[in-house]
């Protein structure tokens, strides 16, 4: 999202990604209206850019929130189970949850 996305790329990622959790058109009002301002076209981050954006413009801010708290990837996820297998094996399997859980976060943490 920057001052070159067009309404039309801003409406197709809200539709594609985030259409249950912000109001598209409004978001597109909103985005249009920001565009504008100074403070949002310096910034280089969307986390700067979501500070720009003046509070009265909720559903925009809301987006940029959820666009910064949603993760890229799923492959942090996926090499914790991959850990898990490989800590929870046949020679571990009376090995009680608390247990498991403290050799898994020792495991992956450590990475």
């Amino acid at each position: 999202m920057d001052k070159n996305t067009t309404s039309e790329q801003l409406r197709g990622l809200i539709e594609t990604l985030y259409p249950d959790f912000v109001d598209n058109d409004v978001v597109v009002l909103q985005f249009n209206v920001v565009r504008r301002l100074q403070p949002w076209t310096d910034a280089s981050t969307l986390q700067q850019r979501a500070l720009a954006c003046p509070p009265s413009l909720v559903e925009l801010r809301k987006m940029c929130q959820i666009m910064i708290a949603v993760p890229v990837t799923s492959a942090e996820c996926e090499r914790t189970f991959s850990k898990l297998a490989l800590i929870k094996n046949k020679l571990r399997t009376s090995c009680g949850l608390e247990r498991l859980e403290k050799l898994l976060f020792r495991s992956v943490e450590t990475d």
